[in-house]
């Protein structure tokens, strides 16, 4: 109860900035690189760094190496890297959210006669927990939505 009144009354400070702005923050799983822009870039980086390396490398050189490529970011063709990485990432939470959206219209449908087919249900309460087989039905009609 607390837990949900503290994830819909507080926000962080970052996150009124980003909506003052009609931006819309996305909070990922940990460790969930794919969707996260800034280490799809550090990826890309750390791999042009690596190819450059030569035997005898010092950290003076790593660190050049790692100066020239950040000067690219602040060139068009840095804008377009980051601009192609925030797109791939675009589509593909579209896709997930898609296949998402399939999954849960495939989970639960009704039938005409008011009852919802499932594959899984499980009902919780204080006490107990219920788990209903595959296949089953529930009677819905009656109820108030």
């Amino acid at each position: 109860m607390l837990k949900d009144w503290v994830k819909n009354n507080i926000h962080i400070s970052i996150q009124h900035l980003a909506e003052e702005h009609a931006h819309k923050i996305l909070f990922t799983l940990p460790y969930y690189s794919d969707l996260r822009p800034i280490e799809l870039l550090w990826a890309f980086i750390k791999g042009n760094v690596g190819r450059k390396y030569s035997k005898g490398a010092t950290f003076g050189d790593v660190l050049s190496r790692l100066q020239e490529e950040f000067k690219i970011l602040h060139t068009p063709d840095g804008s377009s890297l980051i601009q192609s990485i925030i797109e791939s990432i675009d589509k593909k939470i579209a896709r997930f959210q898609e296949e998402s959206k399939k999954e849960n219209e495939a989970r639960f449908f009704m039938d005409e006669t008011g009852s919802a087919a499932v594959d899984e249900v499980i009902l919780e309460s204080d006490s107990e927990s219920c788990e209903l087989e595959s296949n089953s039905t529930i009677d819905l009609t009656g109820l108030d939505s």
